[in-house]
């Protein structure tokens, strides 16, 4: 039987030859799933209000709500195998951020989100 590594093999194109219209900044992901593939749309939220006017939000002090208008901006189909081995790649990648970086904190959770009172 072929060992995980032989049926997906790790495709890394060379330096320099990936265009650079193949880059996006994201900053959400939603995920649907069907018995035959995985559906990542990716998306960029951006801040409708500056916040140069808010010395607190600046300083990382206090916590306003801001308006957020996103966009998906990539949607990406995949096999169920493709997924599976996408994200056993991204948890070993994470994992060696990780230890050469230190942990990756995670972000705090929105009492709102969860239906809980402040």
């Amino acid at each position: 039987m072929a060992s995980e590594e032989q049926r997906f093999p790790i495709i890394r194109p060379p330096r320099g030859q990936v265009a650079a219209e193949a880059t996006t900044y994201v900053n959400g992901v939603a995920i649907t799933v069907s018995p035959w593939d995985f559906c990542l749309m990716f998306s960029r939220a951006i801040p409708t209000e500056p916040l140069a006017d808010d010395p607190e939000a600046q300083l990382g002090q206090g916590r306003r709500e801001v308006p957020l208008q996103g966009e998906v901006v990539q949607r990406i189909v995949m096999s169920p195998e493709h997924a599976k081995a996408m994200a056993t790649q991204l948890a070993e990648n994470v994992a060696m951020y990780e230890d050469e970086f230190g942990p990756i904190p995670q972000p705090r959770a929105d009492p709102k989100a969860n239906g809980e009172q402040k």
